[in-house]
C-alpha cells in the first residue's frame, strides 16, 4: 500500500497491498509529494526492476497499520480542521454526484451506438442492480472495468470483488467460489474475453454445474487481448502491429462462440450484438441463474 503524502496530513491513499501502487504514464504525483510504502515487503526485494519512488518503507501489517493511521489524526485536528475536514467532504460528495451524471449522461448518449459500447453496456448492468441489489459483481473486465465501474454504482461492503493481481482469469472461478460462499445471492461475473478464456472456462462452468453454484457470466467480447494491444501500440505507434493493423497473438478473431461453449457444460449461453436487446439478455441471464443454470452472455463490442 502506498500513501503519498503532501504537508501535515495523508493526501491519498494509494492502493492496499497491491505490487503495482500507480501507473506512472498514467498518473503524475505532485513534486511535493512524499511517498511511503506501508508492506511486509515495502521495498520489493523479490521483484526485479521494482522502481517505483518510495521515500519512506514502512515494515508492516496493512490492515493493522491502517487502523493505527486512520486514528492516529483524530487526536490532532483541532475544531478548525473538523470543520475544514467536513467541507472537503461536501465539496467531494457534489463532485461526486456530478460526476455519476456525466457517465450516465455519456452512457445514454450512446444508446443508439453500433456496435455495442462499454458505457451502454455498464448502464444495464446498473439498470439490472436497481432491480435486483443483492447481486454480488465479480469483475475482470480489464480494460473496460473502469467504465463499467463508472456506471455500476454498488455502495455496500462485499457487493464489489476485484482482483488485485496482474494474472488473468480469476474472475469466472472467483465468481463461482463467492456463490459457493453466498449461495442465496446471485452473482454476476463480467469478464473481458481473454480473462473469460483464461478462466479455463469449460472447466468453471462444470464445476458450477456440478457445485449447484450458478453464476451469470457476462464476457466484454471485443476479440483481443486489448491490455496487450494497448502498451504494444504505446510502444510501437509506428510499427508493423499498426501499419498493418493486425496484432499478431493478441487479436482473436474470428472470434470463438462462448454462448457456444456455455451449452456443452450445461450453462445458459446467448451472443449479444444489438444495444436493445443487453438488458432484455441480462435479465433473461439472471432469471436462469435464480432457476439454478448458470448463464453466459456473449456481449459483443468494437474490435480496438
Amino acid at each position: 500500500m502506498s500513501i503519498a503524502r503532501g504537508g501535515p496530513t495523508l493526501a491519498a491513499i494509494r492502493d492496499h497491498d497491491h505490487d503495482v501502487p500507480y501507473i506512472p504514464t498514467r498518473t503524475d504525483l505532485s513534486p511535493e509529494a512524499a511517498v511511503v510504502q506501508v508492506d511486509l515487503d515495502p521495498v520489493k526485494e523479490r521483484v526485479p526492476l521494482w522502481t517505483f519512488p518510495v521515500d519512506l518503507p514502512v515494515r508492516a501489517d496493512t490492515g493493522r497499520a491502517l487502523e493505527l493511521i486512520a486514528s492516529y489524526p483524530s487526536e490532532l485536528l483541532t475544531d478548525a480542521d473538523r470543520r475544514r475536514v467536513e467541507s472537503r467532504r461536501a465539496e467531494l460528495a457534489a463532485s461526486h454526484a456530478r460526476l455519476r451524471r456525466e457517465w450516465r449522461r455519456t452512457a445514454l448518449e450512446q444508446a443508439s451506438a453500433r456496435p455495442i459500447v462499454p458505457e451502454w453496456l455498464g448502464y444495464c448492468l446498473e439498470q439490472l442492480r436497481r432491480t435486483a441489489p443483492e447481486l454480488v459483481f465479480v469483475v475482470e473486465a480489464v480494460t473496460n472495468a473502469v467504465t463499467i465501474a463508472c456506471q455500476v454504482q454498488v455502495a455496500k461492503h462485499g457487493t464489489w470483488y476485484q482482483s488485485g493481481g496482474s494474472g488473468l482469469g480469476w474472475g469466472i472461478g472467483a465468481a463461482v467460489g463467492i456463490k459457493l460462499a453466498q449461495p442465496d445471492r446471485p452473482v454476476v461475473a463480467v469478464v473481458g474475453d481473454g480473462s473469460f478464456l483464461f478462466g479455463a472456462p469449460v472447466t468453471t462452468l462444470w464445476r458450477a454445474l456440478t457445485s449447484g453454484a450458478p453464476v451469470l457470466v457476462v464476457i466484454c467480447n471485443n476479440a483481443c487481448y486489448n491490455a496487450t494491444k494497448q502498451p504494444l501500440i504505446a510502444a510501437y505507434p509506428e510499427g508493423y502491429s499498426v501499419r498493418l493493423d493486425r496484432s499478431v497473438g493478441i487479436d482473436l478473431e474470428p472470434a470463438p462462440r462462448y454462448d457456444v461453449l456455455a451449452t456443452s457444460v450445461g450453462a445458459y449461453g446467448e451472443r449479444v450484438e444489438e444495444l436493445a436487446e443487453v438488458l432484455p439478455a441480462l435479465e433473461r441471464g439472471l432469471a436462469r441463474v435464480r432457476d439454478g443454470q448458470s448463464a453466459v452472455l456473449d456481449v459483443i463490442l468494437a474490435h480496438p
